[in-house]
This record gives C-alpha cells, structure tokens and sequence, in this order.
C-alpha cells in the first residue's frame, strides 16, 4: 500500500467506513437537532459544536491543499471555530462536513505525488485530528443513551 492509499484510507475511515473505529457518519447517524446540541455541562462541546470545529478545519486545510486563498474570517481563538459561522441549520451541517470529506478523497485521489509529498504529515495529523473528535462524539452519544453498541465502540 503505497502513501496515497494509505492516507485515503484514513479519510474514509473518518468519514464514512467503519472499521478500528465508528466513521463521523455512522457517529451522527440518526441523531436529531436536540441531540446534537445536548451539553452535559457549560464546558462541554455538543455533536452540533464540535462538527462545526471539524468543517472548520478540515475545509481550511482542503483549501490550503487546493492551493486556494483562504477567506480571512477574524477568528479570535480556536475556541471561535466551534460556532455555527455560517448559521447553518443541524441538517446542512451533516450535508457540509459530507461535502467536505468527499471533497478531500477527490483531491487526495487525483493530486501529483509531489504535492501528496509536501502534504502527506499534515493530511495524517488530520485525520487523527478528526478521529480524536469522533470518539467525542460517540461518547456524547452514550451519555444521552441514544447510541446502539451494534454500531461499534462498546
């Protein structure tokens, strides 16, 4: 398996494969406008919160992979890119991370080996990056009891 494979498995296993670990897509499967705002503490990210860090990041990136110019969006902090910026509703939120990740398999499936060498490091810690927010996720899920184990992670 050669680098480029291996990263592409990465992003479909964040998106939408399950394997190791449940996909964001089956994390949020079902889950319903209440569900992703439910918090169980002020200091706690929601589902709908944290996927909004995730389109953040993962489309700012893809951008910076695409080569094209970022908008300046005056963020004062990372904690900044939890919020809905685009007002968007729960449902266009799922659409959009979607959107995103198939996006990110196009690009990384058609991209020149030398630009796959430039930004091999940076597309892994992504994906860590976004693995690691998943499992928040499910987790926000078992504590609202609305998470079936057949889905995986028990």
């Amino acid at each position: 398996m050669n680098l480029r494979d291996t990263l592409l498995m990465q992003l479909k296993a964040d998106h939408d494969t399950n394997g190791w670990f449940v996909s964001l897509m089956e994390a949020i499967s079902d889950v319903n406008q209440a569900e992703a705002t439910f918090k169980p503490n002020a200091k706690t990210n929601s589902i709908w919160e944290t996927l909004n860090h995730l389109i953040y990041y993962n489309e700012r990136y893809l951008k910076r992979f695409l080569g094209k110019e970022l908008t300046n969006d005056h963020l004062n902090s990372n904690h900044d890119t939890f919020t809905n910026l685009e007002n968007r509703s729960w449902k266009e939120t799922v659409k959009k991370i979607d959107d995103i990740y198939h996006q990110w398999e196009e690009a990384l499936s058609q991209t020149t080996n030398q630009n796959l060498e430039r930004w091999h490091q940076e597309i892994a810690h992504l994906t860590i990056h976004n693995a690691y927010h998943i499992g928040q996720l499910v987790y926000l899920r078992k504590i609202q009891e609305n998470w079936d184990d057949r889905n995986g992670v028990h």
